[in-house]
């Protein structure tokens, strides 16, 4: 009975030795990820997208490798640097339906609303990163819709686009980039016509034509919005990024006149 009491002991403080060890492993890591949502198409699990939220408290690092034990390629999509992304240091960059985002396919798993997905991102610094996806199913082909009654950041602009109309003034955009070398960060600047930058006072507003905000994007991955003309990007990777703005209306459609998005572009060299 004492020999029972003390192997219950001792697998008890081997449990508990355990989820400390994870706990820590997992609070020590600079990379954050929350909100990770698995969408499901209406078609099927064979593919679908996953969309998060990173915040880099460390260095700037490169997200270099993706896996889950359910899909037979798990992929960075929608980025410029073949499947990679480049994560700036004190950045909180949206795995985004409008930009990059993760990709899972090979999937013949049953998935339903409610479950989850499991992930490892793996960085050349921060090494791997565990996350759960929770799935949710796409309801007439809008992902805003798969989580009832929230609006969510990183599924805003799943394609959708705001046309100028004909005889109104479409809205113009000049990027700039300069480097800020006592910080190693890069200053962005959108010097923008016919066009106004508005806060609303929750996630969006009315649309007024000529009125919004920007997404900028490094590599195409979405690292914030821009309520103003101004914005920081935090130290780089070395190699060769670019950097773009979009405009886009109060209810988060990009801005489109003449058939073509209103946007800007600035390549830059970071040499470390």
């Amino acid at each position: 009975m004492k020999q029972q009491r003390t192997i219950a002991v001792l697998i008890l403080l081997a449990v508990v030795g355990g989820l400390l060890f994870w706990n820590l492993q997992s609070t020590t890591s600079p990379m954050k990820i929350s909100n990770p949502k698995a969408v499901l198409g209406e078609g099927g699990n064979s593919s679908f997208p996953v969309f998060l939220t990173l915040e880099n408290t460390g260095v700037a690092d490169t997200l270099i490798g993706l896996r889950s034990p359910i899909s037979d390629n798990a992929m960075i999509t929608g980025t410029a640097k073949d499947d990679r992304a480049a994560i700036p240091a004190g950045s909180k960059p949206s795995f985004a339906g409008d930009g990059a985002h993760i990709m899972l396919a090979g999937v013949d798993e049953d998935l339903q609303d409610g479950s989850f997905v499991p992930l490892v991102l793996v960085f050349e610094n921060a090494g791997e990163v565990t996350a759960k996806a929770l799935v949710s199913r796409m309801v007439d082909g809008d992902a805003q819709k798969s989580v009832p009654n929230k609006m969510t950041h990183d599924m805003h602009g799943m394609g959708k686009v705001y046309e100028v109309q004909e005889g109104q003034p479409a809205p113009e955009i000049l990027l700039k980039v300069q480097a800020v070398p006592e910080s190693g960060d890069y200053r962005v600047t959108a010097e923008t016509g016919n066009f106004a930058f508005f806060r609303p006072e929750g996630d969006q507003a009315e649309h007024v034509a000529g009125q919004g905000h920007a997404h900028l994007y490094l590599d195409g991955l979405k690292l914030q919005r821009m309520y103003g003309p101004d914005a920081t990007i935090g130290a780089l990777p070395a190699g060769k990024h670019s950097v773009s703005v979009t405009l886009n209306t109060n209810d988060h459609r990009a801005y489109v006149a003449n058939g073509k998005t209103v946007t800007a572009e600035v390549e830059i060299d970071v040499d470390r």
